[in-house]
């Protein structure tokens, strides 16, 4: 995606995933900056049970009664034919907020590397 269209990107994905407006000013305000140094970047999330069994589970007390937890990772691209596989649209899932709530986002920036096997 370019990174002229981040915002709108931003928006319209963290609202899929059921951030609220603050959440979602919070989380562009980190990331959109770090990202605009490139033409395009490649986005992927991970949400509530791939984050807990890929990233880091994690153990809240209270328990929560509904928790959604985003990681994003990225990757710079000068040119998108840099990207050395189909890109597909990710299918992102929002949810419903009662009682005690976590909301938890992270990210990383990532490389692919220069050759794949």
């Amino acid at each position: 995606m370019s990174t002229d269209t981040l915002v709108s990107f931003f928006e319209s994905s963290l609202t899929s995933l059921g951030l609220n407006s603050k959440e979602q000013t919070d989380f562009i305000t980190f990331w959109a900056p770090q990202m605009t140094e490139s033409n395009y970047v490649f986005i992927q999330y991970l949400e509530t049970e791939q984050y807990n069994s890929e990233i880091a589970p994690v153990h809240v007390s209270p328990a929560p009664d509904v928790q959604k937890r985003i990681f994003m990772f990225y990757t710079p691209v000068s040119d998108l034919e840099e990207i050395p596989f189909q890109i597909q649209k990710q299918n992102l899932t929002s949810f419903e907020r009662k009682g005690l709530v976590l909301v938890e986002w992270g990210g990383a920036e990532i490389y692919f590397p220069t050759e794949f096997n």
